[in-house]
């Protein structure tokens, strides 16, 4: 018989409730009487007790005498998992082959020590035999001393002696309760909170290795059967999209969760032989990860056309407002527009949160739609909102004017102004910004005497003059002055004659 380690089996029990064993400890043990002579009750004499109980290491028997004036001299003991496992010749048991056999020097008690190497619930067959002893006084003479077998009352061998073995089935411990959806994230069960099935459950020893593993059925129940007396460790493994809830809350041990929040795992758990513990349990909530976008145009939330009115070459100052509506942390915020690519990230943003991104654009010509969308994580799981913003630009009033002159005079039909040939010819352009927004690039030429001169730019209202002089040729002449200048890449031009005609 292996007794140098020990083995035995856990069993994750799905949907089972966990049986009543009774346990056994040395304050309260199990316990059959000694007795001399005869299988039979009745006629036999019961001299003391065999006590017999076992903890996580070891199985106890433990033989005591009540009856005044015996002793203990010889112990016989055979344990074992079946009758015939124990010696025996025609039925009968023999002592004398069994495992545990200890000579003694008149005792009251003794206690024999095994290595416990059975699973629990295994059942046990005993056979406890003893040798005592009286003295039984002859007169003054000195007395004689009477020595007998006895058993520790049980079941009869099937031999024709009158030997007698025990059973005792090695207490089975147990841990279990439920998982249940805590709705109102209090850590307490309360009534119509009902239990999560399919959770898995998961059992360790308090040195972090891993016994067993089960699932809660349909009512949140779980259990680990079989277990020897020891320091056991629950884990639980949530859902996804669940958190545990608070530990330890309400006082009442069967009603509170014991799960730590972060992992799962319950502080260490001693069971003693037999016990049964039926209030390891773990609350777990839903959480809602969850984010808003709001995206605005200037301070408008311009989510239907025609938006927010500009005019072209505005700044759009476009504004994603993003918020963390929802009951977790979430990480890796990113901010991304259909139109203008990736405007920003977050690397986490708290519950209730906000965090704001811009980008601002010129306006150009027409009805526009932008949409803007985020997207963040909670533990793997992504979250999502997407919202438009519309804007139309229109074309400003953009307009220039030019007016040339010959000396000084608006000169724009024929006959003109009347020179004498080689008497001097002033062209004076006149060039004024009549429009609502300042041009730039502003260029005046002339179809006959080319290029005049350029301004980089002209304000609102504002005027500029370039002037060429030449000599009075013969005969009528006509020269046609042009400026062209342009706003966010639009044109615009004007154009004025002068005429005048030289004589001799």
């Amino acid at each position: 018989m292996g007794k140098s380690f020990k083995v035995f089996m856990i069993m994750g029990l799905l949907c089972l409730a966990a049986t009543s064993v009774f346990a056994y400890t040395e304050s309260d043990p199990f316990v059959t009487d000694l007795i001399i002579g005869g299988g039979a009750k009745a006629s036999a004499k019961d001299i003391g007790d065999v006590e017999i109980w076992n903890d996580r290491d070891f199985l106890y028997v433990k033989y005591v005498i009540s009856y005044p004036d015996w002793c203990i001299m010889q112990t016989h003991l055979e344990v074992a998992t079946s009758l015939s496992a124990i010696p025996q010749k025609k039925g009968n048991p023999i002592p004398g082959k069994f495992e545990y056999i200890d000579k003694h020097d008149c005792v009251s008690e003794f206690v024999i020590t095994i290595p416990l190497t059975w699973a629990p619930g295994t059942e046990l067959f005993i056979a406890s035999h003893a040798v005592v002893r009286t003295a039984v006084p002859i007169g003054n003479l000195i007395p004689i001393y009477l020595y007998e077998t006895v058993w520790g009352f049980g079941s009869r061998f099937p031999g024709k002696n009158w030997a007698t073995y025990i059973k005792y089935r090695i207490p089975a411990g147990s841990i279990g309760d439920v998982v249940w959806d805590d709705l109102n994230r209090n850590g307490i069960q309360d009534a119509g909170e009902s239990g999560i099935s399919r959770i898995e459950v998961n059992l360790y020893d308090c040195l972090g290795n891993k016994l067993a593993s089960t699932f809660t059925c349909a009512n949140g129940s779980y259990s680990f059967s079989g277990l020897h007396p020891g320091d056991y460790r629950i884990k639980f493994v949530a859902h996804d999209r669940f958190l545990f809830s608070p530990p330890n809350q309400g006082g009442d041990p069967a009603r509170d969760s014991n799960a730590d929040q972060s992992t799962g795992l319950t502080s260490c758990i001693t069971i003693a032989s037999g016990e049964h513990n039926s209030t390891i349990d773990a609350g777990l909530y839903e959480i809602t990860p969850a984010i808003d976008l709001e995206k605005y145009i200037g301070d408008q939330d311009a989510d239907e056309a025609p938006g927010v009115a500009l005019t072209v070459g505005d700044p759009v100052v476009f504004t994603f407002a993003v918020t963390n509506v929802g009951d977790v942390d979430l990480t890796n915020v990113a901010v991304t527009d259909d139109v203008l690519g990736a405007i920003c990230t977050v690397f986490s943003l708290e519950v209730g949160d906000t965090t704001t991104c811009t980008v601002a654009i010129p306006a150009e010509l027409g009805l526009h739609q932008n949409i803007g969308t985020v997207t963040a994580e909670y533990n793997g799981y992504s979250v999502s909102d997407s919202d438009p913003a519309f804007y139309t630009a229109t074309l400003p009033n953009f307009a220039i004017d030019i007016e040339k002159f010959i000396n000084g005079q608006d000169a724009d039909e024929a006959p003109g102004v009347a020179l004498t040939v080689g008497e001097s010819v002033n062209f004076a352009y006149v060039v004024t910004n009549v429009g609502d927004v300042d041009l730039t690039n502003v260029a005046v030429t002339d179809d006959v005497l080319g290029s005049i001169c350029t301004v980089f730019s002209l304000g609102a209202g504002e005027s500029g003059t370039c002037s060429v002089t030449i000599p009075a040729e013969l005969g009528l002449h006509q020269n046609i002055g042009t400026v062209t200048a342009e706003y966010n890449g639009y044109s615009v031009s004007d154009s004025d004659l002068a005429v005048y005609t030289g004589s001799e």
